[in-house]
């Protein structure tokens, strides 16, 4: 009998006290518990790692080099797990999240990532729905067209271990001018990645909350897309998505 899928869980913190402790709460209501929690200290200066020892057993690793993509992608590294799942520290997971994860990945054993929405729970109904559609929706859409498939939404996503150690080696961890996501997502151009519109997780709209930080996401978003204009343009892209499709 095959053994059941493992699940490492990855949040990055870098002075997340605000935020840590109600993330961690949501992750130990989860009806499927990980097997293994990785904080990963991006230099925290305030209280977050003494409030993740204080919550419960987790791993803590460490990366002083400053930046969420390479914060992240040594979490990633530090995974044992079949499937290494990513959140950030002012999440909110649905108690059913990483069953729901699991799941998913234990019925298909083709595929390589997963992602969802999320949905902004500490701001005003007017700026929740204008981020909701400026920013979520339109990044699904406006990044899905760039890359031909689904791109991968930082706060909530879940890559099989195995791929993400194929793809690491091309990922530009060391660039803190991007989207790390969307750097991620364009090294799995060709591979199964699956957008659930259902599987939504609770995120904060500090990063919305100045016009600035709109301007800085979309600016990242496109510096994103021109750092792979040359290794996959539209034209290629779309060639081999065409290609595809007249093959089935």
């Amino acid at each position: 009998m095959k053994s059941p899928l493992t699940i490492s869980l990855v949040i990055p913190v870098f002075n997340e006290e605000d935020t840590i402790v109600r993330c961690l709460d949501a992750i130990a209501a989860q009806t499927v518990t990980p097997s293994q929690v990785i904080i990963v200290d991006n230099n925290c200066t305030d209280a977050t790692i003494r409030l993740v020892r204080d919550h419960g057993n987790y791993m803590i690793v460490h990366q002083r080099t400053q930046g969420i993509g390479i914060a992240a992608a040594t979490g990633y590294d530090a995974a044992t797990g079949d499937i290494v799942v990513r959140c950030d520290a002012d999440s909110v997971a649905p108690v059913d999240w990483i069953e729901r994860i699991h799941q998913q990945f234990s019925l298909n054993s083709q595929l390589d990532a997963l992602t969802g929405p999320g949905e902004f729970y500490d701001t005003g109904r007017l700026q929740a729905t204008l981020a909701k559609y400026l920013y979520m929706e339109a990044y699904f859409y406006l990044v899905g067209l760039a890359l031909t498939q689904p791109p991968l939404f930082g706060s909530n996503f879940a890559i099989r271990r195995t791929t993400w150690q194929a793809i690491h080696p091309y990922v530009h961890v060391d660039k803190n001018d991007i989207h790390d996501d969307i750097d991620l997502s364009y090294h799995l151009i060709g591979r199964s990645v699956i957008y659930d519109r259902s599987l939504v997780i609770g995120i904060s709209a500090r990063p919305f909350k100045s016009f600035s930080g709109m301007v800085l996401r979309y600016r990242r978003g496109l510096q994103s897309i021109a750092l792979h204009k040359d290794s996959y343009s539209f034209v290629s892209l779309y060639r081999r998505k065409l290609t595809t499709v007249l093959k089935r």
